[in-house]
């Protein structure tokens, strides 16, 4: 699916390893004032996982067994533009060191690029699609670029390299609050750099008549062995859409046991959390990503009715993904199943085309014209849902292949929990080379990625 293409593009090069200083240095001051997302990575603090030279080794095809010119004592930043250009700026050392090392790359890729000179900056276009800015103080690599437009952004950086502070992220409210983070890792973003598809954990609590370019998220990263651990929090500007934000954050509970036991270690991806669910279902039709969601399930089942019903723990598993097709689970803990009353309704107004149908003791499997999915409450007051029999009865299970110990201890607990399975991705013929591509140079062998506030 291309949701998930650009979700790990996304948390991989924008979301995870972003960049801010509180150095007096100038060489952030060609971060681009208007950008979406502004983060750091603090490679010479105690980060575990993360390397530096692995990570321009795989953007540049710079050897990092030499010296290259980079000062990595200061942070490394990385930002996303308001058109979708990705960016990583770093400070220089020895200017004439990196260019050395430039045309060596630019060599060894047989490319005929060069290093030229355009005002008083050098550049060079890079595996084809990233360009290269350097000044006396930074070193600024953007991209992906197509042939077309190699000079309009050659211009466009050198505008950037021209800019002083006030001109620069760096007056911004967005590099402000990205100051007063002291991690090794962290970032800052507007949520509207996140694929529209997959806002909804972010945005949860936004109110009716708020712009999503209003809702920031505040990210901190550390690598625990073969875990990503981020630690989020969204937030805004805004004082009325910021105070939405921390009283739907304080109306989740803590996640218990009940779906994370039922996680099989192969499984995509997770997001789960804890609620009451009248609390639940006013946030869902507040909130205009899933407006269209519950709109669309309520023409055949009443799902706000049964949302009603939820009290306690809620998982939607992405189970397996084989070209466009998701394998997805939902489960939820009831508190009451009046709901069941009206399904000989919604058998008999079902829209032409879509049936319902009995498969057991309260269960039930939906025909839409084109694919059945499959619902029912279990005898413990369990509602499920999936999109074939054994995927719904995912949540009703103790898993065979359970997450380990220390990913159980990381979602056990929270308010909300986003898990995803970079190795099983990774795997994946559709998508492994993407995921590969991208967290294998970042994070090495870490196998799992995990969000959470």
């Amino acid at each position: 699916m291309i949701i998930f293409k650009r979700l790990f593009y996304v948390l991989t090069t924008t979301l995870i390893v972003l960049a801010s200083s509180c150095s007096n240095d100038d060489y952030m001051n060609v971060i681009p004032a208007d950008c979406l997302a502004v983060g750091y990575a603090d490679f010479s603090s105690e980060s575990k996982g993360l390397d530096a030279k692995d990570i321009l080794k795989s953007a540049l095809g710079m050897d990092m067994s030499e010296q290259l010119g980079v000062d990595f004592e200061q942070k490394t930043y990385f930002f996303e533009t308001n058109d979708g250009l990705f960016g990583l700026c770093a400070k220089i050392k020895d200017k004439d060191e990196l260019l050395s090392k430039l045309n060596l790359v630019l060599l060894a890729e047989r490319s005929g690029n060069k290093v030229h000179e355009y005002k008083d900056y050098h550049f060079a276009v890079i595996k084809s699609s990233w360009i290269a800015g350097i000044s006396d103080e930074a070193l600024l690599l953007v991209g992906p670029v197509i042939n077309s437009q190699y000079k309009a952004t050659e211009q466009r950086m050198a505008k950037w390299m021209d800019a002083d502070e006030e001109k620069s992220i760096v007056s911004k409210p967005i590099y402000q609050r990205l100051d007063s983070i002291k991690a090794p890792v962290a970032l800052v973003a507007q949520v509207k750099a996140i694929p529209e598809q997959m806002r909804l954990p972010f945005t949860i609590g936004m109110p009716k008549d708020a712009d999503v370019s209003q809702v920031m998220l505040s990210l901190t990263m550390k690598i625990d062995g073969d875990i990503v651990d981020l630690q989020g929090e969204p937030f805004s500007f805004n004082e009325q859409v910021n105070k939405a934000l921390k009283e739907t954050a304080s109306s989740f509970r803590p996640i218990t046991e009940k779906y994370v036991n039922t996680l099989e270690n192969d499984a995509m991806a997770a997001l789960l959390l804890n609620a009451e669910g009248e609390i639940l279902l006013e946030l869902l039709r507040s909130n205009k990503d899933s407006q269209m969601i519950l709109a669309g399930i309520n023409t055949t089942i009443d799902m706000d009715n049964i949302l009603r019903c939820v009290d306690g723990d809620f998982m939607l598993m992405l189970s397996s993904l084989q070209g466009q097709h998701a394998e997805i689970a939902l489960g939820a803990q009831l508190k009451a199943t009046q709901f069941l009353k009206d399904v000989g309704y919604w058998k008999s107004s079902c829209p032409k085309g879509t049936r319902i149908e009995d498969v057991g003791n309260n269960a039930f499997k939906l025909y839409d014209g084109s694919s059945y999915y499959y619902f029912g409450v279990s005898e413990t007051n369990l509602f499920y849902a999936g999109t074939s029999k054994d995927v719904a009865n995912l949540g009703q299970q103790q898993a065979n292949n359970p997450i380990d110990e220390v990913l159980r201890n990381k979602i056990v607990g929270k308010q909300l929990c986003l898990f995803v399975n970079i190795q099983a991705l990774a795997d994946n013929p559709d998508y492994g080379e993407i995921i590969s591509s991208f967290f294998k140079p970042i994070f090495g062998n870490a196998k799992t990625l995990v969000y959470h506030y």
